[in-house]
């Protein structure tokens, strides 16, 4: 299994960042399609994806692992197409913000358990979906 790290800059502070991470509304401003979040340690997650293009439906459930309010968030990853297909089993996915000078938070997101299978699919899609989040921030 491989793990994925990435890090980014965000122009807008840490609370912001953490409530895009959390709040289903904002959620879907810049990663999933649909979203269900209860931010919470056991608390149960589930993102929907739509991508016509590619003739793609995938649901992603899971459970949030850690949470610790504006520092970091951890929670399983477990993805399945619409057709029932498992892609990505058991992985987990953690986001961890530091606040920067002058209002910027440096965010981490760091995806474990991925199998060599899906790897490039996960990397090209969290570049994609971490630029979005650049994108929807206030500076």
């Amino acid at each position: 299994m491989e793990e994925i790290r990435k890090t980014i800059t965000v122009d807008a502070p840490r609370e912001a960042v953490f409530n895009a991470l959390i709040d289903a509304k904002e959620l879907v401003k810049w990663m999933p399609n649909e979203a269900k979040m209860d931010p919470r340690v056991g608390g149960d997650y589930e993102f929907k994806f739509h991508w016509a293009a590619r003739g793609l439906d995938t649901t992603l459930k899971g459970k949030i692992l850690e949470l610790v309010p504006n520092e970091r968030i951890s929670y399983t990853w477990d993805s399945r197409t619409a057709g029932g297909e498992d892609r990505i089993r058991r992985a987990v996915v953690t986001w961890l913000l530091e606040e920067l000078p002058g209002g910027k938070t440096k965010v981490t997101l760091v995806h474990s358990n991925v199998s060599k299978e899906f790897l490039q699919d996960a990397e090209s899609g969290w570049t994609h979906y971490l630029s979005q989040l650049q994108k929807i921030l206030p500076g």
